[in-house]
């Protein structure tokens, strides 16, 4: 996984790795609560800077796809996707 990553300049790496992950998740090809590359891993596997591995699982978080498993205080490296309920809508 992750052969198929390619950049461009057409805008920030942050963005295209956050696209990539994403589709990545969408298409079903990563199970729901499947541990991801730690941000040094997935730097080195995709051949970018850490900085941007940061910023796109940030992203990922704040739009509610992945999420950080906490234990005892204790920040665990790997990410790992969040399966979204459904919304219901009352009314």
């Amino acid at each position: 996984m992750f052969d198929d990553f390619r950049l461009n300049d057409d805008k920030p790496y942050y963005l295209q790795v956050k696209d990539y992950l994403k589709e990545i998740i969408l298409k079903g090809m990563i199970q729901a609560d499947t541990r991801l590359p730690s941000t040094r891993e997935l730097s080195k596997m995709l051949r970018v800077s850490r900085n941007t591995i940061i910023e796109a699982y940030n992203y990922l978080e704040d739009e509610g796809f992945i999420y950080q498993k906490k234990q005892r205080d204790i920040l665990y490296q790997g990410y790992k996707i969040h399966k979204r309920q459904p919304s219901t809508l009352n009314g």
